[in-house]
C-alpha cells in the first residue's frame, strides 16, 4: 500500500524552492550590475583616455600642475606685507575689513525722498510762455539741464546713490512748465533720466517722478542723497588700511597658502572685500572729483586700478573665472570713474596723463583666456579624483553652510558622484572637455575678442543639453561662457575709450577744441590708438558742433549702429546691443 505524501511538508519545500530561486534571481542581478559597471568603467575610462589623447595633440593642457603658482619670496609676495592680514583678504565670509567698508558706506535710515528737485507742471498743447513742448526732441535735454542747475555738480556712486557737491539744504527747487496733447505718465518723465543703456549722468534710477497736485510731477532723489565732504569724513578712518595696501602692493606676486592639489580647495582671495574696497574707493575718487581736487581723486583712482594686481595672482595668472572676472568688474568701475571726472572736467594735465599710463596697461583678454584654460583643466582633475563627500562638503562651505549626512543622502548630485559607476564620471569628463575650448574666443596676441566664435561655442554646448548620464554634470561644470566673454569685451571697450577719452582731454586742454580725427592724438597725447577689440578696426569718432565728441565700438552685434544703444533683454535682463557707446556708467 502506497503512502500519500506528506501535504503538511508542502509549505516548506515551496518557501525553499522560492528563496533559492530568489538568491539566483539575486545572484544574477549582482552578476548583471557587476559586468555593467566593468563595461560602463571600461568604456568610460578609454572614452576619455582617447579625448584627452586628441584634445592634448592639438596644444590643450591637461596637467593640473602646470597651473600651480610656484612658491615665491615672502618679502615679494602680496599677502605676506606687513600690515596686510590674509584672513581680511583671502577666504569666503564676512570679514573684519569687509564689514568696517561696509558700516561706512551704509546709507540705512536715511530719508530718500525729502529733497524736491524740482517740479514739472503740465499744460495743455499751445501754452505761451516757457513752456517746453513733451513732443520736442530737445526737451529732454532742456528737462535734464534745468535739473542738474538746480543740484549742482552730482555723480552717482557704484551703490547708486547720488553724491553731491552742495548740501541738499542749498538744493533750490526748479519749476518746469511743458505742453502735451496727452498727459505723461511717471515712467514717460523716468525716462527723460535714463537712456537706452540704462545708465545717465544722474545715474541709474536716481531721480525719482511722483505725482503731485493736478496735472503735476515731483522730482526727489529716489535712493539717499550725499555729500562729498561727508562721505570723505566717514571713510577718512580707513586710511591706515589703504595705505598697508598702496604698500603691499609694490610687491609683484601674490600667492595664496593653502592647498593647490585639488581645485576645490584653491585658497581664493575674498572677494567680498575686495568687491568693497573697490566701491568704497571709486566713490571717494568721485567725492574729490566733485569738491575739485584732482590730485586727491588720482591717489585714489591709482589704488583702485593696483587692487586689480593681487587678482591677476603673479607669476602665473588667475586660477579661476570669478576671479578673472572679479578683475574685469574692478578695471570697468575703476574706467567708469574716470570718465566720471572727464564728464566733469576736473582732471588737469599731470592726472590725465598718469591714468592714461595705466589704462594703456589694463589688459583683461589674456587674463580671462588663462582663467578659461584653467578651468578647463580643473574640471576633469575634479571629476576623476575627488571623493563625493569632500566635494559635497566643499560645495556647502561655499554656500556658508554646514554640510550633513542627512544633506548627502539626500542630494541628488552627491548620490549619482557616490554611486554611479565611475566610467559615467569618465564620460561626463570626456563630454565636458570636447567642447571647443572657450579661451580661444579671446586672442591675447592680438587683442580681439570673436563674438561668433562665442555664439559657435553656445550653439555647440546647447547641442549637449539633452540629459544623459555621460553629460550630466556639464551643467554644473561649464559656465555661461558667452556671457563672460561680452563682459570681457564690454569692460575692454570702456577701458579703451576711457584712454582715447583721457587723451582727447589732453588735446582739448592744448588747443581748445578736440581733434578732427583720432590720429592727431599719437604721438604725442597718445602713444598708440587702441583698436576696437571686436573686429579689430578703428574706435568710431566725431566731433560736434557743440563741443562733444561721439566716440564708440561696433559691440557685441558686430555691426555699425551709427552710435546708437539698442535695447535688448536676454535672460530675463536688460542688456545694451548696438554700439557701445563711450558714456560713462556703462560698465556699472
Amino acid at each position: 500500500m502506497t503512502t500519500p505524501p506528506d501535504k503538511s511538508n508542502r509549505p516548506r519545500l515551496l518557501s525553499w524552492r522560492m528563496a533559492r530561486i530568489a538568491t539566483i534571481g539575486l545572484a544574477c542581478f549582482a552578476t548583471f550590475i557587476a559586468l555593467l559597471y566593468a563595461e560602463e568603467d571600461w568604456r568610460g575610462k578609454r572614452a576619455w583616455e582617447d579625448c584627452k589623447r586628441r584634445l592634448e595633440a592639438k596644444g590643450i593642457e591637461f596637467d593640473w600642475s602646470k597651473f600651480i603658482p610656484p612658491p615665491v619670496p615672502d618679502d615679494e609676495n602680496f599677502f605676506k606685507a606687513p600690515g596686510i592680514v590674509e584672513t581680511d583678504w583671502v577666504g569666503r565670509g564676512p570679514r573684519d575689513l569687509s564689514k568696517r567698508v561696509e558700516k561706512a558706506m551704509s546709507l540705512e535710515g536715511r530719508d530718500s525722498n525729502s529733497v524736491l528737485i524740482a517740479e514739472i507742471i503740465v499744460g495743455p498743447p499751445g501754452d505761451s510762455g516757457q513752456a517746453l513742448r513733451l513732443e520736442d526732441t530737445n526737451t529732454r535735454a532742456a528737462i535734464r539741464k534745468l535739473v542738474s542747475g538746480a543740484t549742482g555738480p552730482m555723480l552717482i556712486a557704484p551703490r547708486e546713490f547720488p553724491l553731491l557737491a552742495r548740501l541738499p539744504a542749498e538744493i533750490h527747487p526748479v519749476r518746469i512748465v511743458i505742453s502735451a496733447s496727452q498727459p505723461p505718465t511717471t515712467n514717460i518723465l523716468a525716462g527723460f533720466f535714463t537712456s537706452a543703456g540704462g545708465a545717465t549722468h544722474e545715474g541709474p534710477a536716481c531721480i525719482s517722478v511722483q505725482p503731485g497736485e493736478g496735472q503735476s510731477f515731483r522730482l526727489t532723489f529716489s535712493s539717499p542723497a550725499e555729500t562729498a565732504e561727508d562721505f570723505l569724513a566717514r571713510t577718512d578712518s580707513l586710511e591706515p588700511e589703504f595705505d598697508a595696501v598702496r604698500a603691499a602692493l609694490k610687491r609683484p606676486y601674490a600667492r595664496m597658502d593653502g592647498d593647490y592639489t585639488q581645485p576645490y580647495l584653491l585658497p581664493i582671495p575674498d572677494f567680498v572685500t575686495e568687491r568693497a574696497v573697490a566701491q568704497l574707493l571709486a566713490t571717494r575718487v568721485e567725492c574729490h572729483l566733485l569738491l575739485n581736487h584732482p590730485e586727491e581723486a588720482a591717489r585714489d583712482a591709482t589704488l583702485l586700478h593696483d587692487m586689480c594686481g593681487p587678482l591677476e595672482a603673479k607669476p602665473t595668472g588667475p586660477m579661476t573665472l570669478i576671479a578673472a572676472m572679479i578683475n574685469v568688474a574692478v578695471s570697468g568701475l575703476y574706467a567708469d570713474t574716470i570718465g566720471d571726472g572727464l564728464r566733469l572736467r576736473a582732471w588737469h594735465e599731470p592726472q590725465l596723463a598718469a591714468l592714461e599710463e595705466q589704462l594703456a596697461r589694463t589688459d583683461l583678454i589674456p587674463i580671462a583666456s588663462q582663467s578659461f584654460e584653467s578651468e578647463h583643466a580643473s574640471t576633469p582633475m575634479t571629476l576623476e579624483n575627488t571623493d563625493p563627500a569632500a566635494v559635497y562638503k566643499a560645495s556647502q562651505a561655499m554656500n556658508h553652510e554646514k554640510a550633513t549626512w542627512r544633506g548627502m543622502l539626500t542630494d541628488p548630485l552627491y548620490g549619482f558622484w557616490a554611486y554611479a559607476p565611475r566610467g559615467w564620471i569618465y564620460q561626463n569628463m570626456a563630454h565636458t572637455a570636447m567642447l571647443s575650448p572657450a579661451s580661444k574666443v579671446g586672442d591675447a596676441a592680438s587683442g580681439l575678442i570673436m563674438p561668433e566664435l562665442a555664439a559657435r561655442l553656445g550653439e555647440e554646448l546647447k547641442s549637449f543639453s539633452k540629459w544623459s548620464p555621460y553629460s550630466h554634470l556639464d551643467a554644473i561644470f561649464i559656465p555661461n561662457f558667452t556671457r563672460a566673454w561680452e563682459t570681457v569685451a564690454r569692460n575692454q571697450t570702456v577701458v579703451n575709450e576711457a584712454l582715447v577719452a583721457c587723451a582727447l582731454e589732453r588735446y582739448r586742454l592744448a588747443h581748445g577744441d578736440y581733434p578732427e580725427t583720432l590720429a592727431a592724438l599719437a604721438p604725442q597725447f597718445l602713444d598708440k590708438i587702441p583698436r576696437d577689440v571686436i573686429g579689430g578696426q578703428p574706435l568710431h569718432y566725431r566731433r560736434h558742433s557743440d563741443g562733444t565728441f561721439l566716440l564708440y565700438s561696433i559691440g557685441w552685434n558686430e555691426k555699425d549702429d551709427g552710435g546708437q544703444i539698442l535695447p535688448d533683454i536676454r535672460d530675463g535682463q536688460s542688456l545694451d546691443s548696438g554700439d557701445w557707446v563711450w558714456e560713462p556708467g556703462l560698465a556699472r
